[in-house]
Formats: structure tokens, sequence, C-alpha cells
């Protein structure tokens, strides 16, 4: 578990409209962000693990030329994610990541808030010879809406293959 505390003087922040800085840079005189993460792993079998985070995070600019006290834009207040590993033998392993993003602005011009946002990934790996590796990649399949924005996996559902060698 850490906590963790972060004021800042003199800022720099500029104003985002949908992902995109519009407008020229801001100075917010205060700012801080201040929360909690917690990590863990564990091994449920030699074959089977679990990792799991969480942040949870209040942030502020202060003394800026908004109209009011503002959040960190694209910053959630919560995120949290999780991954199941498993080893089928040394040829073979698989992987899934789910990633929560909590509700954030997405743009200091406006009160709108983006929704929360559940990414999941799979991963399949194989390596058939000693420096040798082929994945199939699996990228945040099931969130058809793509909520995400800067900072979170900007990336559409999409498949990727991929071979390596290594020596």
């Amino acid at each position: 578990v850490t906590y963790f505390i972060m004021r800042y003087r003199d800022m720099i922040t500029r104003q985002v409209a949908n992902g995109q800085s519009v407008g020229p840079n801001l100075n917010a005189t205060h700012a801080g962000s201040h929360g909690f993460e917690i990590e863990g792993n564990y091994d449920l079998t030699q074959k089977l693990s679990l990792t799991f985070n969480a942040t949870f995070l209040q942030s502020h600019l202060e003394d800026t030329a908004f109209d009011r006290q503002s959040k960190f834009v694209n910053t959630p207040d919560k995120k949290a994610s999780g991954t199941i590993h498993y080893v089928l033998n040394d040829k073979f392993d698989m992987l899934t990541t789910v990633r929560f993003v909590g509700k954030r602005w997405s743009s200091n011009l406006t009160r709108e808030q983006l929704s929360q946002a559940v990414i999941t990934n799979f991963v399949f790996n194989y390596r058939p010879f000693r420096y040798t590796e082929w994945s199939f990649r699996i990228e945040n399949a099931f969130d058809e809406v793509n909520y995400e924005s800067i900072g979170f996996s900007p990336v559409p559902r999409n498949m990727w293959l991929t071979y390596t060698w290594k020596r």
C-alpha cells in the first residue's frame, strides 16, 4: 500500500476538449493530488497466478483562468486492474487483464465527464523453440463504445500476431 500527496505551484495546464489541447496554456497557481495505491500478487498454484492493482486519487486545480475549481483532465479518481496468468507448460501460457477506468473530466471547458470503462485484453503465447515466441493478443475485447482517451489505451479493439526471436 502506498499513500501519496503531491502539491504544485505555478503548474502549467492546458485547456483540453475531446482529448485535444485547445487554446493557450494556463497557469494554475496551486494544484495538487493525493491518494493511495494498493498492489498485490498471489500464486494460486505453480501454474496459476493473480495480480491486482487499484489507485484512488483526488486532484484539484486552483486559481486558474477557469471559471471554477477543476480537476486534472483525463485523470480518473479510480483505476483498477487485475491479471490472471496461466502457464499450461513450458511452451504455452495465456493471460487475461481487465482494467477499470473510473469517471474523469473530458475537458476543463465543460462539466462533461467521460463514463467509466472496462478494458479487457487476452494474450496467448507459444514458444516452440528456446529462442522464439509467437503471441496472439486481443486488445480491448469487449469495450464497443471505446471510451478511452489520453493515457488509457487509445487504440480501438484490435488483434495482434507477433513473432519474436531472441538470442
